[in-house]
């Protein structure tokens, strides 16, 4: 019965060095007392009712390792590098479309003003421009008396120009320049 001990001893041994190097032969690679006795081709209960010094043992190996095998400790250092770099790449994404937001509504705005802009540089200097009538004008004022308006308002400048190129000596009929 010794023999047969020792020969599960030394299973469980080997089978705890394959798994903690990340080299299982029969097992997932999981570090797990469930696959360690798989590995080791034992019994659940083999492990941790007849040999608990080798569970401990295996389980304090484990916790030393972080619970990842020394083969992919490399492979966990590059995934955490990785969660880094996508972790700072979607701050600088966020960034960058809230600022693409603001770009565009001030292209927006700047759109508008350079409009408006031209569209007082086409109108004569001396028609004062009414603002654009809305959808919704005034209670009672149509567009046709709008445009009404800006007629009126283009006769009164020329006649304000007339007015200021004629002079009056006093006791003297106007006379034109």
């Amino acid at each position: 019965m010794t023999a047969s001990r020792d020969a599960e001893r030394d299973a469980i041994k080997a089978a705890m060095d394959r798994l903690l190097n990340g080299t299982p032969a029969v097992s997932t690679g999981a570090l797990s007392v469930l696959q360690l006795a798989a590995e080791a081709g034992v019994k659940r209960w083999v492990l941790t009712h007849k040999h608990p010094d080798l569970k401990a043992e295996f389980e304090r190996r484990r916790t030393a390792s972080n619970g990842i095998p020394a083969a992919f400790q490399n492979l966990q250092a590059h995934v955490t590098d990785l969660e880094d770099t996508c972790r700072r790449l979607r701050a600088d994404k966020t960034e960058l479309t809230e600022r693409v937001q603001v770009y565009a509504q001030v292209i927006h705005e700047l759109t508008a003003e350079l409009s408006r802009l031209r569209e007082e540089r086409a109108s004569p200097r001396n028609v004062i421009r009414l603002p654009a009538v809305s959808s919704a004008p005034l209670p009672g004022v149509t567009v046709g008396q709008v445009e009404t308006l800006e007629h009126v308002g283009t006769v009164l400048a020329r006649n304000q120009r007339l007015a200021s190129r004629c002079r009056s000596p006093p006791g003297r009929k106007r006379v034109l320049d």
